[in-house]
């Protein structure tokens, strides 16, 4: 037994490494990722694609390029950056997206030849690339495109302002790019609607928001159950009493991941706040707040795998901007403390994570001094099924969780959630967020939801 326990200790600490950052860029320009959702990492096997948008200082004042490159062994090495558009324009917020070989970028151009909302393509892993396209007319201001993208059906929605107040438009291709089919507009509000995420598995499809009205800003969705052929009818997901800002969202497994940042009414701070869905987006469970401090908390980036969460965002609670990252193994029933994972020299802003196989990738844009690149960091083995990261889980029987933690349980689902002793004896109510388990002694507790769903934890001192 001593022996199992070591090798589970072993693998677990491993799990928890990130390998040093690297910089993808090191010129004289201001590079940046996406604001919003707009995913700038994506990948297939040993392939990872990054996309960010260089305001390069050979070009005409305010003018920006949209920049790729990638690996082909896993992230490891890069073979060199190929810039994507060469109009000049301003041409900001790329996404990307990719099913095995089948590539997509997307962004917003302004001026120059094409305006609006771009797109290209490559079905040969970024190789080589076709022609650009327009999606959107500039009419008279298109901006922040969101990408989906499932096998040979590409979704792209977008904010638009033709009709005044900012609305949610959407497209999609049935045949990997190669034609679109007419546009639909998402939103219906009378203020504006801002922010649109989008996240795809099969035939499920859901797109996020947030809008304004006369008191508060709302989160709103719409679900597609056939691949986007159709959709149902806006509905406000959002608690009342919080106003949120850049939804970020992931489905896998039938579950729908949602995290933001805002704030509750009264509140000066932005924290960050997650809500899942385990009928694809028609309830929700409630809430969790994943931060608490005095930092204003932003961008967050969520990527979803079999039972496996991820969600990066950055905050200034040293004084300067880093990111931070949490992770849940169990479909974001409980969630690990939060780690830093940039460097802590410099600011940094802008995360996107995507998991490929049992990886984790992320980039995000740090600012040493004022000059801004694009940095990536992995953890290899970060989202391997079922075995979770230091200090925190591994299987431990068919179908159930064991999670180890000190002093802190952080829960997300709060409906009916207790945590019992082995005598099955109730010893703390889990309330949303995180509860205080210092003073319980030292053993094995389950959590309980009040169905079947039961996961072993393991407090330590």
């Amino acid at each position: 037994m001593k022996y199992l326990l070591a090798a589970l200790v072993s693998l677990s600490t491993g799990l928890a490494q990130w390998e040093p950052q690297q910089w993808l860029t090191s010129s004289n320009s201001r590079k940046y990722t996406s604001s919003f959702d707009a995913r700038c990492i994506a990948g297939h096997g040993d392939t990872v694609h990054v996309v960010w948008y260089d305001i390069c200082l050979v070009l005409p004042f305010d003018s920006s390029v949209v920049c790729y490159r990638r690996s082909l062994d896993g992230g490891l090495s890069w073979e060199p950056q190929v810039v994507l558009t060469r109009d000049t324009a301003v041409q900001t917020q790329p996404a990307i997206g990719c099913a095995s070989s089948s590539l997509h970028v997307v962004w917003e151009s302004h001026g120059g030849n094409l305006a609006g909302i771009c797109h290209v393509r490559s079905t040969d892993a970024g190789a080589t690339w076709a022609s650009i396209s327009c999606l959107a007319g500039d009419s008279p201001h298109t901006c922040n495109p969101a990408l989906a993208v499932d096998d040979s059906v590409v979704h792209v929605a977008w904010e638009d302002l033709r009709h005044g107040p900012r609305q949610i438009y959407y497209r999609r291709s049935t045949d990997a790019g190669r034609s679109w089919e007419s546009e639909v507009r998402f939103s219906s509000a009378h203020d504006s609607s801002h922010g649109v995420t989008l996240g795809v598995e099969g035939r499920l499809v859901v797109a996020v928001w947030y809008s304004f009205d006369s008191e508060q800003v709302c989160l709103t969705r719409r679900v597609s159950l056939d691949r986007g052929a159709s959709w149902d009818g806006e509905s406000t997901i959002q608690q009342p009493d919080r106003s949120t800002y850049n939804p970020t969202l992931a489905v896998s497994g039938g579950y729908v991941h949602l995290a933001w940042s805002g704030y509750r009414r009264g509140d000066l701070d932005r924290e960050i706040y997650y809500l899942r869905s385990t009928d694809s987006g028609s309830t929700w469970d409630c809430g969790v707040v994943l931060t608490n401090d005095t930092a204003v908390s932003g961008a967050p980036s969520i990527a979803a795998s079999g039972e496996n969460v991820h969600l990066l965002w950055n905050d200034n609670r040293i004084g300067w901007s880093v990111i931070h990252y949490v992770r849940s193994i169990d479909a974001g029933v409980t969630w690990s403390t939060d780690s830093a994972v940039s460097s802590l020299d410099c600011h940094s802003y802008g995360p996107s994570v995507t998991t490929i196989g049992g990886r984790v990738h992320a980039v995000w844009y740090s600012k040493p001094l004022e000059i801004r690149n694009i940095v990536h960091r992995r953890n290899p083995t970060g989202n391997l099924v079922g075995v979770g990261e230091a200090r925190e889980s591994v299987r431990d029987g068919p179908g159930l969780l064991c999670t180890t933690v000190t002093g802190c349980l952080v829960v997300a689902d709060s409906c009916g959630v207790a945590l019992l002793d082995v005598t099955g004896r109730k010893t703390l109510a889990l309330l949303p967020g995180s509860n205080d388990v210092s003073r319980l002694a030292p053993g094995v507790y389950f959590i309980h939801d009040g169905s079947r769903h039961v996961r072993r934890v393991i407090v330590l001192k």
